[in-house]
C-alpha cells in the first residue's frame, strides 16, 4: 500500500515574521504560533478569514510580550491539565517505591476535590479569590469547617500542582497565592482508660511484627 502524501500546510507571517499564520492539512481555520522568552505559544484563532486571524494572532503577540515584559508567563494551561501531570509524578514516585506515603492522600484530595472545582481554569488564574471560593465550596462539601490537618493536606496537594506548573513555566513564583488554614484545631483526646490500655498494650506485641519499614 502507497501511502498518499498528506496535503501541504499553508502558511504566512506577518510582524516581520515573529508571528506564523497556518491552516492544518484538510482544516480550514486559521491557527498561529510564535516563540516568546523561549516558550511556544500555539492556539487556534478561531476563525477562516484571513484579516480576522491576523487581528487575533497580532493582539496575542502583544498581549504576550507584555506578559513577558512584566515577568510573567507567556505559556499557560489549564489546573486539569497540570495537576494530571502531578499526579502522573507522584505515582511513578509511588510505583517505584520512592514515593512519600502522603502522596496517596495528595492524588485523593487533587481528584476528588482540586479537580472537580479548578477544572477548566488557566493554572495562572488560581488567585486568592478563587482559592477562597474553593474554601466556600469545600465547606459546603463537608457540611462545616474541615479540619486543619484536612487543610494542610489539601494545601499541600495543591502546592503540588502549583509546583509542576512552575518547572513547565506555566507560572511564576509571584502568581502563587498564598494559602491559609482557617481549620477547626483538633480536640484533644481524653486519656486512656486502663481498660484501653491493656488491650492496647496486648496488642502491641501483634502490631510491631507487621511493621515494614524501621
Amino acid at each position: 500500500v502507497i501511502a498518499m502524501p498528506k496535503p501541504p500546510v499553508k502558511i504566512k507571517k506577518i510582524l516581520d515574521g515573529k508571528v506564523s499564520l497556518y491552516v492544518k492539512p484538510r482544516e480550514t481555520i486559521w491557527q498561529y504560533g510564535f516563540i516568546l522568552n523561549g516558550q511556544h505559544v500555539r492556539k487556534t484563532t478561531k476563525t477562516r478569514d484571513f484579516a480576522e486571524a491576523c487581528s487575533v494572532a497580532t493582539e496575542a503577540y502583544i498581549d504576550a510580550r507584555a506578559l513577558a515584559k512584566a515577568g510573567l508567563s507567556v505559556v499557560t494551561r489549564s489546573f486539569k491539565s497540570v495537576a494530571q501531570l502531578a499526579i502522573s509524578t507522584m505515582q511513578d514516585a509511588l510505583d517505584v517505591e520512592m514515593g512519600k506515603v502522603v502522596y496517596n492522600d495528595y492524588i485523593g484530595v487533587i481528584n476528588n476535590y482540586l479537580i472537580p472545582f479548578f477544572g477548566n481554569r488557566n493554572i495562572d488564574k488560581i488567585d486568592y479569590m478563587a482559592c477562597a471560593e474553593f474554601s466556600k465550596w469545600r465547606r459546603e462539601k463537608f457540611k462545616g469547617n474541615p479540619a486543619r490537618s484536612t487543610i494542610t493536606t489539601h494545601n499541600s496537594a495543591l502546592n503540588r500542582v502549583f509546583d509542576a506548573a512552575m518547572e513547565r513555566g506555566y507560572i511564576t513564583k509571584s502568581q502563587i497565592p498564598e494559602l491559609k488554614n482557617d481549620g477547626e484545631k483538633a480536640e484533644r483526646r481524653p486519656n486512656f482508660t486502663e481498660e484501653e490500655f491493656k488491650k492496647l498494650a496486648t496488642w502491641m506485641d501483634v502490631w510491631v511484627t507487621q511493621g515494614k519499614k524501621g
